[in-house]
């Protein structure tokens, strides 16, 4: 199964296309409060280069927060728009899995992204032969309390990896010391060939969502109408 992928969470947009090899063919743009304009024109290009017709994508799949508001919604109106017309399945994932399935080890993987307001949008993995697991659910807290998350596993090193280790990474790996380890900027953000390699697996498990009700993941809600959350 070929798979399209979005990923428009951050600021770093960026689609893919998928399958049971790996990376057909992927596209980034760092280019903030652009992600409307520059998708759709990217998704013919990237095809058009591939040599890729509609008619050999079997799924789509679309990074669901949490991130930005505006880039979501911009997101996950794309892929549901392009589900319907084309008539094949869509699912959405989580952006903390993509960023946290990003990172090149094993072990603990704590994902960070920066929510705003002082606080982090976090969740903490296990990576083990490959295999990503989920210890905790997607949650919001300042960096103490990620601190007090991580201090229950006392004795392990944990890797940090997000773009919310550039505000938060210092601090947390100052209290707790040597065994957290920052991984570089290159593993930081989301990747749409990652949203689409865990959206191809959960589709060839059945999993899909309902297009008619697929919404943007953001834990809490904008401070404004309109506002960028974590964008």
């Amino acid at each position: 199964m070929r798979v399209l992928a979005f990923e428009t969470s951050t600021s770093r947009a960026g689609i893919a296309l998928v399958d049971h090899q790996g990376i057909v063919a992927e596209r980034l743009l760092h280019a903030p409060m652009r992600h409307l304009e520059w998708v759709l024109v990217g998704l013919k290009e990237m095809l058009e280069e591939a040599g890729v017709s509609r008619q050999e994508i079997g799924g789509i799949a679309v990074s669901r927060g949490p991130g930005s508001f505006t880039g979501l919604r911009i997101g996950i109106a794309t892929a549901v728009g392009l589900a319907k017309g084309w008539e094949i399945p869509v699912v959405g994932v989580s952006t903390l899995d993509v960023v946290a399935a990003g990172f090149p080890r094993e072990g603990l993987v704590c994902a960070l992204l920066d929510a705003r307001r002082g606080e982090a949008a976090v969740a903490l993995f296990r990576i083990w032969r490959g295999l990503l697991t989920r210890i905790t659910g997607d949650l919001v807290a300042p960096p103490g309390a990620v601190v007090e998350l991580l201090e229950g596993y006392e004795g392990e090193e944990i890797a940090l990896i997000g773009e919310g280790v550039a505000r938060f990474g210092g601090e947390i790996r100052e209290r707790l010391g040597d065994r957290v380890w920052l991984a570089p900027p290159v593993y930081w953000p989301p990747r749409a060939a990652i949203v689409g390699w865990l959206g191809r697996t959960l589709l060839l498990q059945g999993v899909k969502s309902d297009p008619y009700h697929l919404q943007p993941v953001y834990l809490r809600r904008p401070v404004l109408a309109g506002a960028i959350w974590g964008g």
